[in-house]
């Protein structure tokens, strides 16, 4: 069975230093390789207000032995260093039994701890940035008491190997007698944690959370786990039925000014729109008529020609007549015609000028005025226009 000593802080860097009862262990490794549980990380010091904290463990070294730890740790800053979170020192007693949360254990750690903020701290702070000469001098002090080795007399249990893992933490009103008072009860904890900083507390389960940190609180004789209480909302007064009068006339007013802007806009539109239609009903009845009436002039004017190019037939089915120019020809003409180049109006023409033209060529005297001329100019013209390839003969007929 081994037990020991130890004081730890951040006095510049974290240090820890071990004693059993006989001496300071060196080399620590040797006996737990890597061990870093003094330096708490679940519960630890965040502020300067903090209160003094108090926890035991109970784990398995990486060589498969069990081990317990009972510390006893508070807030202390640094010697040259200006950082509050994390700040902590405290002694501690480490044993491959189980330590007890007794009042001998308790009061052995009480003393050593107020004899290292004695010697090491100045208030809050760190004096030294190396307190290996302080805590030797209180281990000397504890191991040469008159009453014998304090180290032999820490209380000493057997460790349980069905430990609850999970962290939790108990507030407290009194330190240390509600703490001696729960070592039965917390005996296979593993983890397991006294604070009378209800405060504290909170902020640490805010930070991992109510299932990786459950708190305890005396309820009665017993401790209950603690539940943060969501504020409700207080219930809404009873309404004032002339209150919810008023609100729904307001609302039903607003409802009509709504509808009546709605309708106004709603009445604009529809006579924009009538406007609009009657306008178009009216350019589309002028333009009807405009095509009516022209397409009745048009239409005139084809009966014309067509009567025209009738009667001209007519003449020309009826034979050779005396001095009739078009029946000598025998209609020879009118074959000729070029029917893709047929305009009615030109083809009236030309059947003028002929007739004029075969006229007048029975009046010697005439035959060779000016008239007589330019009507054959715009006959040759027009026989041209016509397409009519026969016209040479048509021309010593006139002769």
């Amino acid at each position: 069975m081994k037990t020991y000593l130890v004081f730890f802080g951040n006095a510049q860097g974290f240090l820890n230093y071990y004693f059993d009862r006989q001496s300071s262990i060196t080399d620590f490794n040797s006996v737990i390789a890597n061990f870093d549980l003094l330096e708490s990380r679940i519960f630890t010091t965040d502020s300067i207000d903090n209160r003094e904290i108090l926890a035991r463990y109970h784990f398995t070294s990486s060589s498969g032995k069990r081990y317990s730890l009972l510390k006893l740790y508070s807030f202390a800053q640094a010697y040259n260093i200006a950082r509050v979170e994390g700040c902590i020192f405290g002694v501690a007693i480490l044993s491959d039994s189980a330590v007890s949360i007794s009042p001998k254990n308790l009061s052995l750690l009480r003393a050593a701890k107020d004899n290292f903020s004695k010697l090491s701290l100045n208030g809050l702070k760190f004096n030294k940035s190396d307190f290996f000469d302080d805590v030797q001098k209180i281990w000397r002090a504890i191991v040469q008491n008159d009453s014998g080795n304090l180290i032999d007399a820490i209380d000493l249990a057997a460790i349980s190997d069905s430990n609850l893992q999970t962290p939790i933490a108990y507030k407290v009103d009194h330190l240390f007698l509600d703490a001696i008072n729960l070592d039965g009860k917390t005996l296979k904890q593993g983890f397991v944690y006294f604070s009378d900083d209800f405060d504290h507390l909170k902020r640490a389960q805010q930070k991992w959370g109510a299932e990786h940190f459950p708190v305890y609180c005396k309820s009665g004789l017993d401790y209950v786990l603690y539940k943060e209480k969501i504020p409700t909302k207080p219930a809404p007064p009873p309404p004032d039925p002339v209150e919810q009068l008023n609100q729904q006339l307001t609302a039903l007013q607003a409802e009509k000014e709504k509808l009546k802007t709605s309708s106004s806009l709603e009445k604009k539109a529809l006579k924009k729109t009538s406007r609009i239609l009657l306008v178009g009903a009216i350019i589309f009845f002028i333009l009807f008529i405009i095509f009516f009436v022209r397409g009745l002039l048009l239409q005139q004017k084809i009966n014309m020609h067509v009567e025209h190019i009738s009667s001209l037939e007519e003449k020309i089915k009826r034979g050779p007549g005396a001095g009739d120019i078009i029946n000598d020809t025998d209609s020879f003409w009118l074959k000729a015609l070029d029917y893709k180049k047929f305009n009615a109006d030109t083809f009236v023409l030309f059947a003028e000028d002929l007739r004029y033209l075969n006229k007048q060529s029975k009046k010697e005297n005439i035959k060779d005025t000016a008239k007589y001329n330019y009507r054959l100019s715009l006959l040759k013209k027009r026989a041209k226009y016509l397409g009519i390839s026969a016209f040479q003969g048509i021309q010593s007929k006139i002769k």
